[in-house]
C-alpha cells in the first residue's frame, strides 16, 4: 500500500478512536501508535491493511480491551483516561 494511502487509513482509525471514546485526536493517535494492531499494519505481509477501516478498529478495541483488562472487573472501558498510560503519560 503506498504511504498516502496507508496515512489516510490510519488517520480515519486515530479519528474514529478518538471520536468512540470521546478522547482528543493527540490522545488516541498516542494509543493507535503504542499498540501492536499499528505495528501489524504497518507490515504488507499481515494483510491488516486490505481489511476495512471498522475491522481494524475493532481489532485495536480487543487489543486494548485484553491488555488494561483488569480481571475482577467485567464493565471496563480500556480507553477511560484514568485506565490507559498512554494518554496520562505513565
Amino acid at each position: 500500500m503506498q504511504n498516502g494511502v496507508l496515512w489516510r487509513k490510519e488517520a480515519r482509525l486515530v479519528k474514529k478512536l478518538a471520536e468512540l471514546k470521546s478522547i482528543d485526536c493527540a490522545s488516541a493517535l498516542s494509543i493507535f501508535f503504542a499498540s501492536k494492531t499499528h505495528k501489524l499494519l504497518l507490515q504488507p505481509e499481515s494483510g491488516l491493511q486490505l481489511m476495512s477501516d471498522g475491522y481494524i478498529l475493532e481489532d485495536l478495541l480487543a487489543e486494548l480491551k485484553h491488555r488494561y483488562e483488569p480481571s475482577d472487573s467485567k464493565a471496563f472501558d480500556p480507553l477511560a483516561l484514568g485506565d490507559c498510560p498512554f494518554v496520562d503519560g505513565r
